[in-house]
């Protein structure tokens, strides 16, 4: 009942049952028995459509799992990456640091030969000092041994 109210349904219908053209085409239509040959080579292309199928799942999985290490590969030079940037900004930190220490260094260098050319200097005038008392104490002597027969008169 409900085919009737259909309108696709009541023409596929009256098209079937009544109309020339389709008579004609079903006239058209030629059997023939399939042979053991046919048969057998059906046989042989389903089969191989079936391991078609399955080669072709076996490579899907294979892509997948291919473009799950690819992804992980991906993460991993990121990983990789950013620490070679880390590395690279400590290595910066580092030579900046190496360079203050060293120009810390020169300078102390540089005080301590100062000091040095500062005890150097104050050697030689230690020294000059030295000679300079000697001599003082050689013209004390001298003056002392001459004046001595003078004190020694005048008692």
């Amino acid at each position: 009942m409900i085919a009737r109210q259909n309108k696709d349904a009541v023409n596929l219908y009256l098209d079937y049952h009544f109309s020339e053209k389709v008579k004609k085409e079903g006239n058209r239509i030629e059997e023939f028995k399939i042979t053991d040959e046919y048969e057998h080579l059906i046989t042989e292309i389903q089969e191989a459509a079936i391991n078609l199928l399955k080669a072709s799942h076996d490579n899907s999985n294979l892509i997948q799992h291919g473009t799950e290490l690819a992804v992980g590969l991906e993460d991993r030079f990121t990983n990789i990456s950013n620490s070679a940037k880390l590395n690279s900004q400590s290595a910066n930190e580092i030579q900046y640091l190496v360079q203050q220490q060293t120009k810390a260094f020169d300078q102390i260098v540089q005080t301590l030969q100062q000091i040095s050319t500062s005890i150097q200097g104050f050697s030689v005038s230690t020294r000059n000092l030295i000679e300079t008392s000697k001599n003082l104490q050689d013209n004390v002597d001298k003056l002392e041994s001459s004046s001595l027969p003078e004190s020694q008169e005048s008692k």
